[in-house]
């Protein structure tokens, strides 16, 4: 600003920005007075620092302020679902971080949901979801299992559950855990991201983490040709083919002597 003040007269400039969070999740600014005026691309750089309103160096005016964000980061894994069969537990785990410099708290937690829209097709949920270290709360109602708690900068929590794979669905199993913009109960969440992009949403900048596995699916046609018109003595030929119709991809376990394919 640039205009003649008179003496005790005070004017007030304001302005807003929108946080993103993309950079180093600190956001500093000075405001001070030039020696002399100045176009904006023109003004010296603002002080080194600003000591009980002073520019120490020219004993300029001027202030800063100060704040830092909140950001989560989430990684999402499961080791074993990769491999996944009919009947077998599905374990998962979400480690959720605090990577800002501000914390997380009560008033204003830390939220992340699961959506498990398109596990459940194909798997049981056990039930069994934690976290470590305890706090917060942790709710599911299919098919959103939601974490909501204060976490401090620097500091992590992991959640874990498990599911039961029935393969009744298309039987590839996928999920994102993902980052509220706020505290929800598992049916008013927001719907999780179209897609996942080094571990952020790219429409709303906001953490997530997808895991994708597939369990086999198998189609059997048993078959006998000459059983029709079999009479005593006959010899009849069975035939069975199995099929993994897919998506995922059966152990390589030898069958036994008898199969035929």
């Amino acid at each position: 600003m640039d205009r003649p003040a008179r003496l005790g007269e005070s004017v007030t400039i304001t302005y807003t920005v929108t946080v993103t969070g993309a950079g180093d999740l600190t956001m500093t600014n000075t405001a001070f007075g030039p020696e002399q005026p100045c176009a904006p691309a023109e003004c010296a750089p603002p002080p080194e620092e600003c000591v009980d309103g002073v520019d120490p160096e020219t004993g300029i005016p001027c202030d800063t302020v100060t704040g830092g964000l909140p950001a989560l980061t989430i990684d999402k894994s499961s080791p074993n679902v990769a491999n996944a069969q009919v009947g077998d537990v599905v374990d998962y785990t979400i480690t959720v971080t605090n990577a800002g410099t501000r914390d997380f708290t009560v008033a204003a937690p830390a939220t992340v949901v699961d959506d498990l829209g398109e596990v459940v097709d194909d798997a049981s949920y056990n039930d069994d979801a934690a976290v470590d270290p305890a706090g917060g709360t942790l709710d599911y109602d299919e098919p959103r299992l939601v974490w909501s708690g204060a976490l401090g900068a620097g500091e992590s929590v992991t959640i874990s559950y498990s599911v039961t794979v029935t393969a009744a669905g298309d039987r590839t199993l996928t999920n994102t855990a993902y980052q509220s913009p706020g505290p929800c109960a598992p049916e008013e969440c927001p719907s999780p991201p179209e897609e996942c992009v080094d571990g952020v949403d790219p429409s709303t900048g906001l953490a997530c983490d997808t895991v994708t596995g597939a369990a086999p699916g198998l189609t059997i046609d048993k078959s006998a040709p000459g059983l029709a018109d079999a009479r005593i003595g006959d010899t009849v030929t069975y035939r069975i083919v199995a099929t993994n119709v897919g998506p995922g991809t059966s152990p390589p376990t030898p069958p036994p002597p008898w199969w035929t394919t």
